[in-house]
């Protein structure tokens, strides 16, 4: 088994606010766009 920790760093010019928060791009399309570059390395 191998647990592995990944981070990725998205960076806006937008204000982020509670709106964008509760959006789906923080728990949903965010992790769908990093998850290939964890792949890549796997």
């Amino acid at each position: 088994m191998i647990d592995i920790e990944f981070a990725c760093l998205f960076k806006t010019s937008e204000l982020i606010d509670d709106r964008f928060k509760n959006s789906h791009f923080p728990k949903i399309n965010a992790p769908a766009i990093a998850f290939p570059f964890l792949q890549s390395l796997l």
